[in-house]
């Protein structure tokens, strides 16, 4: 069996996604009105709420006994 790897250096443009300098169709702002400060900052929030305070777990009911057949 072959196994083939294809691995791409971060400033290889061949894809079209190098690395390349602030231009007038890659300016900060555009880049921000793509995807806002305010929504990575909602996502890490709720991933670092989810890891520090998990949520709770419920409370089990040992008093609840199962019907039996007769």
């Amino acid at each position: 069996m072959y196994q083939f790897t294809n691995i791409v250096s971060h400033d290889d443009d061949t894809y079209g996604f190098g690395l390349s300098a602030e231009s007038d169709w890659n300016t900060r702002a555009q880049l921000l009105a793509l995807c806002p400060i305010a929504n990575w900052d909602m996502v890490f929030d709720s991933q670092v709420e989810s890891i520090f305070n998990p949520v709770v777990q419920p409370e089990p009911d040992d008093s609840y006994v199962l019907p039996t057949e007769d």
